[in-house]
């Protein structure tokens, strides 16, 4: 027997993931006259990911298995509107979309199967202007945004060497400017 391992004790032997991710994305645009155009945008992800864990009872030699599967497939739409005031003048408003795949904790080898974490999804408002002036010697971009997120996925280390993702809702509120002279 090894030293320091209890008979009957439960050893990881290792994980395995497949995981296969497939997306198609469509991107349109469309000016309605001098001033008004849009931006429509689609993507579609679809997700096929099992994960294995797999343990053995020391000092038995037989192999027993942990098992998780995540699949299916989600829209990620996209819209904007951009306004030319002038013709160094530009304003935007956008709605997006985000997502970030689940997936599973994978244990650092006490036997314990740990649960899946659920994707991540957010919704992300943006407004703003870009301008120039003075002969497009200066350059004015002003930008305001919220993020809304669903089931962020948040990591953080678990004492001795393991680390474990949770899931937790948050917002995001920010005001970025850009002056260039």
């Amino acid at each position: 027997p090894a030293q320091g391992v209890p008979i009957g004790s439960t050893i990881n032997l290792g994980q395995r993931a497949n995981i296969n991710n497939y997306a198609a994305f469509l991107d349109l645009n469309y000016r309605f006259n001098d001033v008004l155009s849009a931006n429509i945008g689609m993507r579609y992800n679809y997700e096929d990911n099992k994960y294995r864990e797999i343990f053995s009872l020391y000092p038995i030699v037989p192999e027993f298995q942990g098992a998780f599967s995540r699949s299916g497939g989600r829209f990620i739409p996209k819209i904007a509107l951009r306004f030319d005031l002038a013709d160094d003048v530009q304003t935007y408003i956008e709605w997006s979309k985000g997502y970030k795949a689940g997936g599973v904790n994978l244990p650092s080898g006490g036997g314990q199967i740990l649960p899946l974490y659920r994707p991540e999804e957010m919704n992300a408002f943006e407004a703003g202007i870009k301008s120039q002036f003075l002969d497009r010697t200066v350059t004015l971009n002003v930008a305001a945004w919220y993020y809304d997120y669903s089931d962020l996925q948040i990591t953080r280390n678990v004492p001795p060497a393991t680390t474990e993702v949770n899931n937790a809702d948050a917002e995001i509120y920010g005001v970025e400017a850009e002056l260039r002279w």
